[in-house]
């Protein structure tokens, strides 16, 4: 194994949740998150820090190290599945990192998990959300677009300098035509 989980945290209140740490063998620390919904969901890290550097997000404001590999992806479950004697049934790609940077390494793991249900949130960086529509599985897909003006939405997020509303809206929706689903973009607006 590659990792190690070095920290297990247990929230108190009634939304529990468990967050285990990570240490990579380059001694680099991330996290995952134990989410106790419908299904047993564990929210996965795809990067060591986050390049987006989105002003709202703890991530953000470290510095970006590097992309998890795909087998540093899988071990997040594998270990978490061992620690807690039981299967996850929900992936989620809405830990550390903007998973679409890493998009090669998800598709992987997606692939080699095999999982009952995928959910993915992003920034959506363009051409790799399209990337996600040739998977034959179960994936919810949340858009994070924080903003209804650029100006705004480019304040709040340096890395969206890279598209536009518009082209981001325009890929959503050939993403949902593929898929043949009904797409929302959510958003936190300023």
């Amino acid at each position: 194994m590659k990792l190690k989980i070095i920290k297990k945290l247990e929230s108190n209140d009634k939304n529990k949740t468990i967050k285990y740490l990570f240490k990579t063998i380059d001694n680099n620390i991330f996290e995952s998150v134990i989410m106790f919904e419908n299904v047993l969901t564990l929210c996965v890290s795809s990067q060591i820090g986050c390049p987006v550097k989105c002003r709202f997000c703890r991530t953000g404001k470290d510095k970006f190290l590097r992309n998890l590999d795909v087998y540093e992806i899988i071990e997040q479950v594998k270990l978490v599945e061992k620690d807690m004697g039981r299967k996850i049934e929900c992936i989620s790609y809405m830990g550390m990192g903007e998973p679409l940077l890493n998009i090669n390494n998800i598709l992987c793991s997606m692939k080699k998990l095999n999982k009952r249900k995928y959910k993915l949130s992003t920034v959506v960086i363009p051409g790799n959300l399209l990337k996600l529509s040739d998977l034959n599985i179960p994936i919810e897909i949340y858009i994070s677009l924080h903003a209804s003006s650029e100006t705004t939405r480019k304040h709040l997020i340096p890395f969206s300098n890279s598209t536009t509303i518009e082209k981001l809206i325009e890929e959503v929706n050939e993403f949902s035509k593929i898929k043949k689903i009904k797409t929302s973009i959510f958003g936190i607006f300023y």
